[in-house]
């Protein structure tokens, strides 16, 4: 045997078991890729939808179900609803959201204002109404001299 703490000789790796040795690889492959992988990219895009789930309030007899909201292919936020409102909310946000995006890259450094309003201090905005007549939340966003895309009010379950 060697000193103390040196690495193994040529016969002593040898006298090791071959699953050992594999797993011991596996091991270290797993633990380098974990360690080298951005913590938001460790659980892929679709594990999040894989993970979609749904609630049953005590108070109601109806489903809900959660989704989440992207742009650009990140989940920004996950949305809950009834199956029959879920996902043409998420895809009218989605839309609103890529406006944003887009109007906000058009212009060299535009501010940016997010607001939440309540319908009664709300701008009047049909072209971008969600859900008009609604008593809940209202969150706008400003992009410049832009007028305020409204992009989703925030109801309560």
């Amino acid at each position: 045997m060697g000193q103390p703490g040196a690495w193994p000789s040529h016969r002593q790796r040898a006298g090791r078991p071959l699953w050992l040795r594999l797993r011991s690889l596996c091991l270290g492959i797993v633990l380098i890729s974990l360690m080298a992988a951005p913590a938001s990219a460790q659980f892929g895009l679709p594990l999040q939808d894989m993970l979609s789930f749904r609630l049953r309030p005590a108070t109601m007899g109806e489903v809900i179900e959660t989704a989440c909201v992207r742009l650009d292919g990140h989940c920004i936020f996950r949305m809950a609803a009834t199956p029959s409102d879920l996902y043409p909310r998420i895809e009218t946000i989605e839309a609103q959201l890529i406006a944003v995006r887009n109007d906000y890259l058009d212009a060299p450094s535009p501010p940016l204002q997010v607001a939440v309003q309540f319908p009664e201090e709300a701008p009047e905005a049909p072209e971008n109404a969600i859900a008009p007549g609604s008593q809940a939340p209202e969150i706008y966003v400003t992009v410049g001299d832009r007028p305020p895309t409204r992009l989703m009010s925030a109801h309560p379950l």
